[in-house]
């Protein structure tokens, strides 16, 4: 069996554990190469120098630092697909500047932005906060546009019937 034991400069035991779990911590920096590694048969080898960990101690640690960002979170930002209202609200308010249609899609994407943005607010991390406001500015203008054209041509209709 190849469990071995690892004792950290601090005097800290850990094991037992297998070397190649051994040698995964090594690249990830979690073990120093200063520590002593104990054999089953208590042999004990400084671990830079044990024969099955060595490679691990010359090749960079495989550390993520806490700047990267995974992939998803930046997709996430990009379209918020966890922000299922903001951005169907931002699609609806992006064709309701068609005609007739506005009539239909501008109020949805107003509805669906204001409730999108409140997802945003409630949980930041669902992202969305542009497509919402982009959702209600265009809902509202479009549909104030769409609507008030109709009551513009009821308000003819009623003027030229009257005359």
């Amino acid at each position: 069996m190849n469990d071995v034991r690892v004792r950290l400069a601090d005097g800290q035991e850990l094991g037992p554990v297998s070397l190649d779990l051994l040698l995964q911590w090594v690249r990830e920096g979690r073990i120093p190469a200063g520590s002593h590694v104990i054999a089953s048969d208590g042999q004990v080898t400084l671990a830079a120098y044990h024969p099955a960990l060595a490679a691990g101690f010359s090749a960079p640690p495989m550390v993520q630092s806490a700047s990267a960002q995974p992939a998803e979170e930046f997709l996430g930002a990009l379209i918020p697909y966890h922000n299922g209202s903001a951005l169907t609200g931002y699609y609806l308010g992006v064709f309701s500047v068609i005609p007739v249609l506005g009539l239909l899609l501008g109020p949805a994407a107003l509805v669906l932005g204001i409730r999108g943005f409140k997802i945003y607010k409630r949980e930041p991390h669902r992202q969305g906060a542009a497509h919402a406001v982009i959702a209600i500015v265009a809902g509202s203008f479009t549909s104030l546009g769409n609507w008030g054209l109709v009551v513009l041509m009821l308000v003819e209709i009623i003027r030229s019937a009257n005359r």
